[in-house]
């Protein structure tokens, strides 16, 4: 998680002053985004989740974009898990279609 979010400075623009004003490099085109983190051994988002999908919503939302839905992945570890999981399926079904319509 620390290299993606270390991986998103370079679309910070800082003053001459730091720490100082900035400004994001995305601002102002209407991005969005749909996060989803996967706690394998987690039962509730109350096991660090809650924490995990913060982290990224921050600064992604610095960035100015729009984050349309957080989905915890809860408890799966298992490779293929996921898709046989019909409920993680709908709750990542209807921001799938909102982000499709965006683009």
């Amino acid at each position: 998680m620390k290299a993606f979010i270390d991986r998103l400075y370079c679309f910070y623009d800082f003053g001459d002053k730091r720490p100082g004003k900035w400004s994001s490099r995305l601002a102002n085109q209407g991005r969005k985004a749909v996060i989803a983190a996967v706690g394998a051994q987690c039962n509730n988002e109350e096991g660090g989740m809650d924490l995990t999908l913060k982290a990224v919503r921050l600064p992604v939302e610095a960035l100015e974009y729009k984050v349309i839905a957080m989905i915890p992945v809860l408890g799966t570890f298992e490779k293929g898990k996921i898709e046989t999981n019909q409920k993680i399926i709908v709750k990542a079904e209807n921001p799938g279609k909102q982000m499709a319509r965006t683009i």
